[in-house]
């Protein structure tokens, strides 16, 4: 009898949820909202329903075990579960709500819980399949998805929720009446009640369909039976199994009362039209009868995958099958349609129309054609037929029963493996009580046999392979397959229901019913009933009445039962339950999850339990998978069987210790293998006492202890109980004559009893197996420090089975290894083996036992021959394989075929065929150098480590390997771990320690760099938190914060910084400061990552004044005193004077805010942007009082532009790759209070404008819908409009989309046909459109577009008032765009020749006759203006600037010589009256852009570019001031020097534009200087012509004038920041400082602000983070951007238009280098190292964080710290993986090494000088360990430190960790042990510090340890590896594992120890080895030897310890063992 765990009863979660959830929401009541009250109350008195019987919501659950995945294990019994732990998950439905519960633990409460609810009742629930939720569109090499998934289908609805929130709707496609699962998907079957039959020649509508994926089609199921193809129709055949572990399914046709297996299989092309009818009934009676198929066992398997499945998914009340709807034609109509859920459906009485009246007539043939989406995807093969047999068992019963019956349905089917791997398929048929098996084959998926058992109800049970079968007389049996195991005994249940009896299976079982004692039974009534369940929480504490009703609890059926009653049955039952009421009977058994399932009793309580596991000892879990490997699944099965029995005995549930366990597992295969007394007793052993449990008088009694007799047996005494007494008084053997100790050993006495050889020992054959086998796994184990107790036991089993044998090796094998067991084995005696011949099976191995170690060491000394180690798959995996890599790397010759063999085994041939063509895992620094032969260092350790991850071997594993081992392993693994690449499995990388590499693949996104990860787009962040560094946990508060503004970083980044926060924030108030920290962002600057600007810029505060200059927030302050004689009023005008002098600044600086936040922010898709305050009003410092421009005249809408920038600036803040930001976030930004239109003219509604234009600068606005779009452009006003038009110009730039050009085409005129109607668009309107088409047209060179802006250039005004004002801005603008659609073509463009582009740009450049207008709008401009009269030449001040810009940009870097000479400055003082200086400027600007390679970064260059005439007549240099003012005869020459100067500034200032954007953002030096100089220069001249200014300006500055003076500042100023751009200099700042300062000064204006503030923009783009591009179409940005024409006032846009001074965004890219340590996530300093393509130069060494150049000029670059483990990208192989990392603006993530401080820690390199001077510049052996401590950030090495090399202060733990001896030797093992830290420490291997400590423990030879053997094999391979330690093709200087000094000393060391051993224990060797007898004891022993000088033999604990000692020093020494066994004589005297 097996008992149980105590009975737990069970509620479901969710029902206490759901009776709280308010249920679905309706909506009927809404509908009548706008009638009157009376139909409410009608609607409501219709409603009410007061009928009785009104049906209850339908109730019912599902359970499964939760899929937690173990990990990876070599291991064959790696994974031992634990079944007792809940691990399960709930889906809980009842009505309209389902309810989704996770449990893992022994929680109170199931949480999470998850509720969904769907608007009519749900029919089904189930938990999806895995592959049910991957898209088809998945990668086929990806495996599935690890997210849980549900699905509910209600009326007509399917509905898929995923645990991360995605969900999936769709419609189904007919009605369904149940639901299967498959491995692909579900199968759904058609309702036969609703049955139609459309026919199109013959071809039935199918009823059953396969969905594969929730939104894809449902397809119907193809039937192959034999030749024959069709689909299934009938209505009486229906699906009773399938599952989505196995593809096969269990179908049931009602006629023939016949069940039928088929294989489900995808379909062939060619079956599909072979589709015929046919007689499925006829075709099923011409199979063959399987109940004839022989009751055989087919040959053994293995596996270990358990299978279990429900029968039919929960369906709910049938009645809900008839809700459906009438009209079944409705979904048949909807089959051909699309699966989408947001598709239009069809009305019904439509369909009914079409269909016909009723459903039995045939549909018109043309309305029944098929979609070809509808063919079969997946086929149904037919197996077998499984007919209602009667097993001949005399359990099932004699009885006849009626055919209804024998034909019955099967109720319920799962799968169901047995304890030896056999697969079944069971399903019950419950009316009938019968249980039938039908075992297949997994891999072809054929049916061998079936078998019945006598069954009410059944469950399998996963972990441990067994079913529970309730069967008719009510008991509970335990059944393996078909055989039975034994009764289940479940306390509080009355034991009357189990007695002995004869169970029923389908093969005689052997296994013997094992009976409960008396005693037992009566215990088990008296210990209560089943108590309540701390895993369930809905139990009342009030419910007392479970307890009462349960002392009636039975699982015997009542006697009034549907079926007859079997003949099983007895009277004496029915009798009982005639008594009962039976409501408390078990009437079901069901949820089956791991270990536990459900008692179902006739009151509909439920009572959830647990089985007890095969196996809870890894030892015996190892010897059970070793028997299922060796021997035939029949004997197995058997052996199993009576395990389980024996091990789980009434009284066992308590658990038992492992060597309990072992011991009865000893004990019973003792037995079964034919030993008449068991092994010896456990008292003996030297670690533990061990008892045996009681109630194991099922299993033989072992020999020691009498056997316990039942009472009706003799009481009287035997011999074999004074045996036992005097044994155990006396601790010797029973015999009083002396024995010789071999004849004791090998059990030759006379007494001596042999195995037995009958029926019941039918493990007697197999003995040599066992012991071959186990011999293995002993061998095995040895590569396991962790396993060296269950050795140990191993040990035990062996050396006596071996002594029964009289097998002399083997017992020397062990004997060596444990010579306890010689002492152990002389008290007991054996039991021979009588028929010695079965041991010839062993062979060569009957005579020489392998031996891993030896062979080892015979292979690295050479000596080994080419015989390979015994291997059996499944029992010594682990030993082979590290012998594998052992030779493997060494190169042995001699095992080169073995070793090749299973490398091939296990990597498959493949895998060394595409190591010719694929990127290896390691790669060789010097490529060059590298030999690409099969013996290569990099094939040969990408071998290694595919071979390691192959099998599953990490650090863990190999960590549990012996010390010398372990060397020989690890140290391969180190030489290889400054080699390894990118772009592998995430193993590699944790094999390696190398998570940086990984770290750089997974922040890259790319897919080819993650092999094993698949990167969604929408859950990378998820994803990657699985799989990246552990830092990753440190900060993941980072990721939750409500402030979501984490700076800088891409999908799962982590930054230092604190979003939303900023601590070094200057010249602010406390107020602003609080609320910072309080999250909120009040100056829009609060998502900085200052953790970056702390490294970035360590050493002064210049954030702080940029966050202060940039500031817009705040109230100005105004601090102006008012004179005695001024009045209020005139007082307040001054102030307001002043204050708008101030906010003429404020207004110009978000424009320079948006640069410096630019892509600083990644909000959530629940979180709005907020956009920071603009503030133009000021404060009365003295009075406090606030100050608003009330009095003095400002221009109109000062604030309009403003606020527009404002909204860019706070737009640009969001990241480009930031996720979930919809068309829905989008609108939703709009800040209108519950309203879908803003107040047009708002500053609201302007800055979301500016919104829109930053969104679409970024790309998010190409997720805008139309409807979106249109919504805006319809109920928006103007700044809106542009913002979005312009916005989404540039999102789709150089696309060309048709989409955006019918938008765009609407706001031009030119674009529109001569019919259309005039729309009234406002002018910015139009020159936003027309730089939009130039950006959505970019460098296409599309014709049409290209006339179309050249006409533009030249359009007249008029003909009315159109166009008449900005017209400039308009004809620059469309001189922009043609320049973008030109962009670098030149004449490389033949549809363009033509045009002649050249000449009417020249045209408009220079003037001439106005020429005739050609286009759609030629006849509206045939008549000139009536308002502006131009004449008859084009207007050059219009048309000029354009056409300049448009000639550069269409030419550039062409370097075209004829153009340029269009563009030259003039050399002749005529020319030059006739050219502006601002169109010379453009000029120049223009001609250096064509000539872009020419322009050099030199004062030299830029006087060069002076025409001859200026520098004749300008001396810029010319300081002597004029000293009178010029008469009237001097004014000609006066206006000739105005005119020169000014042109003299226009050439410089456009040669500094040029050389501003051809070094833009590269730091260049020589550029830098000499921008620097021509900036000071202007600025010393504009303060000496400030009126205040003490000093006399010169001539030249006079001559040119205020105003040209501040543009070319500005120019300058803009230039230079453009070639700083992100590098935060200085320089720049210092001057932005002071021209910002200049308030009230005439000559600046807006937009001279604008301009300073945008310089200070570019100095810190983005933060540092950003720098600019020097690509064609970053240029053509920079051009629209810094425009050398400023705006006057705030609302200027005349010349250019504001909007777009933010083009730079298109621009700017990150070339930042940013390190971040990968041990702790935060940024640090390091060196870096790169060269640059084709240069001849010596590489450039950096320190990151810094500025690199652009991406294409970078041949390679590298980490070169020595802080730093190195890393390098090269252009030849993994280039991809740094541009996506700095695309995506993720930092590189490095790894420090330990014992090395990082610049930040140690910024003066003074701790590292010290301590990496002790290890260089000193012998190692004169270190100072304690200097370590000094390493503060590395806790590894602090913990170490102090542990190891500090002696507690506490005397008490110094006495227990301090080596014991004397002060001298305390001190010798400090030393020793500060050696080996200060090594790892300093070498960077502190993962080595293990061997230096077992190393050490070998030279201290600890008198505790007891497997001293294992210690002298590790000294002898350590000692054969270390002439080995350079294997073949290594790299010199690759890295090392331990230092070749210190492992060399050690060993010398250890050797010395053992030679002074050896010659103390010379007198007892020689005494051995028979060359000497002793006559003394103490003989040549030296004195004083720590205790090591054996004494008086008497003492037990000394004699063992001698006897170590001895073994020890003969396996070290390598001495004959054959002497052990008879060496009885010398062991007593030892």
């Amino acid at each position: 009898m097996i008992p149980a765990t105590e009975p737990l009863e069970y509620f479901p979660r969710g029902r206490q949820v759901v009776e709280n959830h308010p249920g679905p929401i309706v909506e009927d009541e809404h509908a009548l909202s706008g009638h009157p009250v009376d139909f409410v109350l009608l609607q409501r008195m219709q409603n009410v329903n007061i009928s009785l019987d009104e049906d209850e919501p339908v109730e019912f659950y599902r359970l499964r075990e939760l899929p937690i995945e173990p990990e990876r294990n070599n291991l064959p019994s790696g994974g031992v579960s634990k079944p007792y732990l809940c691990t399960e998950e709930e889906l809980y439905v009842r009505g309209h709500t389902a309810v989704w519960t996770q449990c893992v633990g022994n929680e109170s409460q199931g949480l999470p819980q998850n509720t969904f609810t769907c608007d009519t009742p749900i029919r089904f629930a189930f938990f999806c399949p895995k592959r049910f939720i991957r898209p088809d569109t998945a990668l086929p090499g990806k495996p599935d998805s690890d997210q849980s998934a549900i699905c509910l289908i209600d009326k007509d609805t399917i509905h898929v929720f995923l645990d991360s929130g995605q969900t999936y709707k769709a419609m189904l496609q007919c009605p369904v009446s149940a639901v299967w699962m498959m491995p692909n998907g579900i199968m759904l079957e058609r309702n036969a009640n609703h049955s139609v039959t459309i026919s199109r020649v013959g071809v039935p509508w199918p009823r059953l369909f396969t969905l594969t994926f929730p939104l894809e089609e449902m397809k119907p199921v193809l039937m192959a039976i034999g030749s024959k193809f069709g689909f299934l129709d009938a209505p009486n055949y229906h699906v009773v199994f399938s599952s989505e572990k196995v593809s096969l399914v269990l179908l049931y046709e009602e006629t023939s009362g016949r069940h039928h297996v088929y294989k489900l299989r995808p379909a062939d092309p060619e079956e599909i039209e072979m589709v015929e009818p046919i007689d499925t009934t006829s075709e099923m009676e011409l199979e063959e009868d399987i109940s004839n198929l022989p009751h055989s066992e087919p040959g053994h398997e293995s596996t270990t995958d358990h299978r279990h499945t429900q029968t039919k998914l929960l369906g709910a009340n049938p009645k809900l099958d008839q809700t459906l709807g009438s009209t079944v034609s409705s979904w048949i109509n909807s089959i051909p349609l699309g699966n989408n859920s947001f598709s239009d459906q069809p009305s019904r009485i439509g369909d009914d129309f079409l269909f016909g009246k009723n459903f039995n007539c045939n549909v018109l043939e043309q309305l029944e054609t098929r979609s070809t989406s509808l063919a079969p995807q997946f086929c149904l093969e037919h197996i077998c037929t499984v007919h209602a047999t009667r097993s001949s068992d005399a359990g099932i019963g004699s009885a006849p029963r009626s055919s209804v019956l024998e034909g019955e349905m099967a109720s319920e089917a799962f799968l169901h493996t047995d304890l030896v791997g056999n697969e079944y398929v069971c399903f019950i048929q419950s009316r009938a009580f019968r249980l039938t098996l039908v075992r297949y084959n997994e891999t072809t998926l054929s049916v061998s046999v079936s078998y019945t058992i006598p069954a009410r109800s059944a469950v399998s049970i996963d972990h441990i392979n067994m079913i529970v079968v309730l069967e008719p007389s009510g008991r509970l049996v335990l059944y393996s397959g078909p055989i039975a195991v034994g009764k289940l005994h479940v306390t509080g249940f009355q034991s009357e229901c189990f007695r002995t009896h004869t169970v029923g299976s389908g093969q005689p079982s052997s296994a013997p019913i094992i009976p409960v004692r008396a005693n037992q039974v009566a215990n088990a009534s008296q210990e209560g009933f089943p108590r309540r369940s701390t895993l369930l929480p809905n139990v009342s504490i009030a419910d007392g009445k479970f307890e009462e009703e349960l002392h009636l609890l039975s699982p015997v059926r009542p006697v009034h039962l549907s079926g007859p009653v079997p003949s099983g049955s007895k009277t004496k039952y029915a009798s009982t339950t005639n008594a009962r009421t039976g409501t408390d009977t078990i009437v079901k058994l069901r949820d089956a999850t791991g270990s536990r399932f459900t008692l179902v009793l006739g009151n509909d309580r439920l009572v959830r339990l647990a089985l007890a596991p095969l196996a809870e000892s890894q030892l015996v879990h190892s010897c059970l998978n070793v028997m299922r490997i060796a021997l035939p699944n029949a004997i197995v099965h058997e052996f199993l069987i009576h395990w389980y029995g024996t091990r789980n005995v009434p009284g066992s549930h308590a658990g038992l210790s492992a060597h309990q366990e072992w011991d009865l597992f000893c004990t019973l295969l003792f037995t079964m293998m034919g030993r008449p007394i068991g092994p010896p007793d456990t008292d003996d052993r030297v670690s533990a006492s061990v008892h045996q449990p009681t109630g194991t008088e099922c299993s033989p009694s072992c020999s020691d202890e009498p056997k316990k007799r039942r009472r009706a047996e003799n009481s009287h005494g035997q011999p074999s109980d004074w045996e036992f007494l005097v044994r155990h008084a006396t601790d010797q053997p029973l015999e009083s004559g002396p024995r010789c100790p071999r004849e004791m050993a090998t059990g030759g006495g006379a007494g001596a009893r042999p195995y037995q050889n009958h029926a019941l020992n039918n493990l007697y054959p197999f003995i040599p197996d066992i012991l071959q086998m186990f011999h293995l796994l002993y061998e095995d184990l040895k590569m396991n420090v962790c396993r060296t107790d269950e050795m140990r036991l191993l040990a035990d089993f062996l050396y006596c089975l071996a002594a029964d044998a009289k097998l002399e090796p083997y017992q020397l094998h062990y004997l060596t290894d444990f010579p306890e067991l010689f002492d152990r084995y002389l008290r007991h005696e054996s039991c021979p083996i009588a028929d010695s011949t079965i041991f010839n099976r062993l062979g060569a191995e009957q005579t020489t036992p392998p031996h891993m170690f030896r062979y080892i060491e015979r292979m690295l000394d050479g000596l080994h021959d080419e015989t390979p180690f015994p291997y059996r798959p499944g029992i010594n995996d682990f030993s082979y394989d590290m012998l594998t890599l052992v030779g493997y790397i060494h190169r042995i010759a001699a095992a080169r075929d073995w070793i090749h063999q299973h490398l091939t085994v296990v990597l498959s041939s493949k895998f060394f065929e595409q190591q010719n063509s694929r990127q290896l895992a390691l790669q060789h620094p010097n490529p060059e150098s590298a030999k690409a032969t099969d013996n290569s260092f990099e094939r040969t350790g990408d071998t290694v480590l595919a071979f390691l991850i192959e099998r599953g071997y990490g650090r863990n594993q190999l960590d549990q390997l012996p010390i010398a081992m372990r060397y020989i392993v690890m140290n391969y693994l180190e030489g290889c771990r400054q080699y390894l690449t990118h772009g592998l499995q995430a193993v590699y990388y944790e094999l390696l320690m190398r998570p940086e590499l990984r770290s750089h693949s997974l922040c890259s996104g790319l897919q080819e760099w993650v092999p094993d990860l698949e990167l969604n787009t929408h859950d990378d962040l998820q994803q990657r938190c699985i799989a990246k560094a552990k830092y990753d946990e440190i900060d993941t508060w980072q990721k939750e914060m409500s402030e979501v503004e984490i700076s800088a970083t891409g999908g799962g980044g982590v930054t230092g910084g604190v979003g939303g926060t900023s601590s070094n924030v200057a010249g602010s108030s406390t107020q602003k400061e609080d609320g910072l920290r309080q999250g909120r962002d009040e100056d829009g600057m609060g998502g900085l990552d200052d953790e970056f600007l702390l490294i970035r810029f360590p050493d002064d505060r210049r954030m702080d004044d940029v966050r202060a200059f940039l500031n817009s927030s705040q109230r100005i302050q105004i601090n102006i005193p008012q004179p005695p004689n001024v009045t209020d009023h005139d007082f307040l005008e001054e102030q307001e004077r002043r204050l708008y002098m101030l906010c003429l600044r404020t207004m110009a600086l978000s424009v320079g805010r948006g640069m410096f936040t630019v892509s600083s922010s990644r909000p959530s898709e629940t979180q709005t942007v907020p956009i920071p305050r603009l503030c133009l009003s000021g404060r009365d410092v003295v009075r406090g009082t606030t100050i608003e421009i009330q009095q003095i005249e400002v221009p109109a809408n000062m604030s309009l532009w403003p606020a527009f920038h404002n909204g860019v600036a706070a737009g640009l803040r969001i990241c480009p790759d930031t996720p979930h930001l919809t068309s829905t976030w989008i609108a939703n930004n709009r800040q209108g209070v519950r309203s879908t239109m803003l107040p047009s003219g708002t500053d609201s509604s302007t800055e979301h404008g500016g919104f829109l234009l930053a969104l679409g600068l970024t790309g998010h606005l190409r997720k805008l819908s139309v409807y979106s779009i249109f919504d805006y452009m319809v109920r928006s006003d103007e700044m809106v409009r542009l913002g979005l038009l312009l916005g989404l110009s540039a999102a789709h730039r150089g696309t060309g989309d048709l989409c955006m050009t019918r938008l765009l085409a609407v706001h031009v005129e030119a674009l529109l046909p001569p019919t259309s109607v005039e729309l009234d668009v406002s002018q910015n309107l139009q020159v936003a459109a027309l730089l939009g088409i130039g950006l959505l047209y970019q460098g296409m060179a599309k014709r049409h577009m290209v006339e179309i802006l050249l006409q533009e250039i030249g359009r007249p005004p008029g003909p009315e008032m159109e166009n008449y004002v900005e017209r400039e801005s308009y004809s620059l603008t469309a001189g922009l765009a043609l320049g973008l659609v030109t962009l670098g073509l030149g004449d490389g463009s033949t549809s363009l020749h033509d045009l002649a582009l050249p000449d009417t740009l020249y045209y408009y450049m220079n003037g001439g006759n106005r020429r005739l207008m050609v286009g759609a709008q030629k006849e509206k401009y045939r008549l000139p203006s009536f308002q502006i009269k131009e004449g008859p030449a084009v207007n050059l001040d219009v048309t000029a600037p354009g056409a300049t810009l448009a000639l550069g940009l269409m030419y550039f870097a062409t370097g075209n010589e004829a153009i340029s000479r269009l563009l030259e400055p003039p050399t002749t003082n005529y020319i030059l009256q006739f050219v502006r200086p601002d169109l010379l400027q453009l000029r120049i600007i223009a001609r250096h852009l064509i000539h872009w390679d020419r322009i050099e970064p030199t004062q030299g260059w830029v006087t060069q570019q002076i025409p001859e005439l200026l520098q004749q007549n300008v001396s810029p240099l010319d300081e002597t001031p004029e000293e009178q003012e010029p008469g009237a005869e001097q004014q000609p020459g006066q206006t000739e020097k105005v005119l020169y100067a000014q042109a003299y500034c226009s050439v410089m200032c456009g040669s500094a534009i040029a050389i501003g954007l051809r070094f833009a953002g590269t730091a260049d030096e020589t550029a830098v200087q000499t921008l620097d100089h021509y900036l000071l220069y202007f600025i010393e001249h504009g303060n000496r012509l400030h009126k205040y200014s003490q000093e006399t300006p010169s001539k030249f500055a006079r001559s040119v004038g205020r105003q040209m003076v501040e543009n070319c500042t500005m120019v300058l100023l803009l230039s230079l920041s453009l070639v700083l751009a992100g590098t935060g200099d200085l320089r720049v700042l210092r001057a932005v400082r002071m021209l910002r300062s200049r308030i009230g000064v005439l000559q600046v204006t807006y937009g001279s602000h604008m301009a300073i503030h945008m310089a200070l923009g570019f100095l810190f783009l983005g933060g540092g983070r950003f720098t600019l591009s020097r690509s064609p179409t970053a240029i053509a940005a920079l051009v629209c951007t810094i425009f050398p024409k400023f705006p006057t006032y705030s609302n200027d846009n005349r010349y250019h238009l504001q909007a777009f001074r933010h083009l730079y965004v298109l621009a700017i890219e990150p070339r930042i280098f940013i390190p971040r340590s990968i041990d702790t996530g935060k940024l640090c300093m390091c060196r870096i190292r790169y060269a640059l393509v084709g240069a001849d130069a010596s590489p450039v060494e950096q320190f990151a964080p810094c500025l690199l150049p652009e991406f294409d000029t970078l041949a390679w670059i590298e980490v070169c710290d020595e802080n730093y483990w190195h890393i390098r990208f090269d252009r030849k192989y993994n280039w991809q993986i740094l541009e996506s990392i700095f695309k995506k603006n993720e930092r590189v993530d490095v790894k420090q090494r330990t014992g090395c401080l990082s610049y930040q820690e140690d910024p003066t390199r003074l701790i590292t000088s010290q301590i990496q001077t002790n290890s260089h510049h000193q012998s190692q052996w004169h270190c100072e360990p304690l200097k370590l401590l000094q390493l503060l950030g590395q806790t590894d090495v602090i913990n170490t430190t102090r542990m190891l090399l500090i002696p507690p202060d506490t005397r008490k733990l110094r006495c227990l960790l301090e080596p014991t001896g004397s002060l001298t030797h305390v001190r010798q093992c400090l030393s020793l042990y500060a050696h080996h830290v200060t090594d790892c420490v300093l070498g960077d291997r502190l993962h080595a510090l293990p061997l230096y400590l077992g190393l050490t423990q070998l030279l201290q030879d600890n008198p505790q340890r007891v497997y001293k053997a294992m210690d002298a094999w590790q000294v002898r391979l350590f000692t054969v590896a270390l002439d080995k330690s350079y294997w073949p093709y290594k790299i010199p200087g690759s890295r090392s594992l331990l230092s070749s000094n210190l492992l060399q000393s050690l060993l010398k060391r250890i050797w010395k120890r053992y030679d002074e051993q050896f010659y103390r224990y010379r007198p007892i060797i020689r005494q051995y080895l028979g060359l000497d007898t002793i006559n003394d004891p103490n003989a040549g022993l030296l004195q004083g030897g720590h205790g090591m000088e054996p004494e008086d033999g008497t003492d037990p604990e000394r004699r063992r310890e001698h006897l170590l000692n001895l073994t020890k020093l003969i396996v070290l020494y390598d001495l004959p063992y054959g002497s052990l066994l008879s060496g009885g004589q010398m062991s007593g005297n030892v």
